[in-house]
């Protein structure tokens, strides 16, 4: 059986903490070829404590709870994302850290879940 490749644009934190950039990434992977878009949903004060200092890599003493403001896509973006994704013709889904962020997804019709 033949396989066709699914081609999934990560959004996550790339938007920059603006909606407007997530939409624009959007138009641009439907554009691009992909199949679908995926964001993360999380709340960053269930990801880290503060105080947390990174120790190596690129964010070397950043503190991590700073890292997950600034990457994390509100909850109120979401449908506003997946009407946009629908809008280009492409499907939306989400990684999902915890059982709360599950359900949050499920009142959206998440079609897919990623769990983290």
């Amino acid at each position: 059986m033949k396989r066709t490749p699914f081609i999934v644009a990560e959004i996550g934190g790339n938007h920059r903490g603006y909606l407007e950039n997530a939409t624009n990434l959007i138009t641009a992977a439907a554009r691009a070829g992909a199949d679908a878009v995926k964001f993360q949903c999380f709340e960053p004060q269930q990801m880290a404590e503060p105080g947390v200092i990174i120790e190596s890599g690129p964010w070397a003493g950043h503190e991590l709870l700073d890292l997950y403001h600034q990457t994390h896509t509100p909850r109120e973006w979401f449908y506003p994302l997946f009407v946009a994704a629908r809008t280009a013709g492409i499907l939306a889904f989400s990684s999902a850290f915890l059982r709360d962020h599950v359900d949050f997804l499920e009142t959206l019709n998440c079609p897919i879940l990623k769990i983290a």
